[in-house]
């Protein structure tokens, strides 16, 4: 890649959107170009049918900061979805012959202690950081997102796209 700097990419896809052939491709075009990319992989419904087949009184709780969980039971079963989520994506992206992505799931680490954080407020949190971040995510949610991230996107817009798959 004579010429051309390496970006770094952070691609931020809703549990959702894993097994999407746009995602796999969208990856395998930045990589290709010679990219660091990065792969933030969201829960989706999973977490919530997860949540629902242990505790079957559970109702989906959002709140501007992401999903609200209400007990260690809750976000262990959080934890196992993400990391299915991670697993999978990784084995997609070994099947299709894309190398050197990292897959990652969102939380980070304060004073030692894991905190969850919601994948797209993490990825918005990424702009500091990486040369561009993409948030895919379904059609019928893109102008959602737009709303609800335009605040916290102000000054940044060309370095994020919400990508509708």
């Amino acid at each position: 890649m004579k010429g051309t700097a390496t970006k770094r990419i952070l691609i931020k896809v809703s549990g959702d959107l894993l097994d999407r052939d746009e995602v796999i491709c969208l990856i395998r075009e930045k990589r290709a170009a010679g990219n660091d990319v990065v792969v933030l992989v969201g829960g989706g419904s999973a977490i919530t049918a997860a949540l629902k087949t242990t505790d079957p009184v559970y109702e989906p709780d959002f709140g501007p900061l992401g999903r609200r969980l209400h007990s260690p039971a809750q976000e262990a079963v959080r934890r196992r979805e993400l990391l299915q989520n991670r697993a999978e994506m990784r084995a997609q992206l070994m099947a299709e012959g894309i190398r050197g992505v990292t897959v990652t799931i969102p939380y980070v680490k304060i004073a030692g202690i894991e905190v969850p954080v919601n994948a797209d407020l993490l990825a918005v949190l990424a702009l500091h950081t990486f040369d561009k971040v993409c948030i895919c995510t379904l059609p019928e949610r893109v102008e959602k997102k737009n709303r609800e991230l335009e605040f916290l996107i102000r000054g940044f817009e060309d370095k994020i796209e919400i990508v509708a798959v």
